[in-house]
């Protein structure tokens, strides 16, 4: 493995991370709002 494999890694990594992030905020408030809802009927 070379540096550059290395590098490209690290940037591949970060990149899914801040998908995922990102992805999980939409649930999060996705799940917060049904929750809310059924917590009012």
């Amino acid at each position: 493995m070379d540096r550059t494999d290395e590098v490209s890694n690290h940037t591949y990594g970060k990149a899914t991370l801040a998908w995922f992030e990102e992805i999980f905020e939409e649930y999060k408030m996705i799940l917060l709002l049904l929750l809310y809802h059924k917590e009012r009927d």
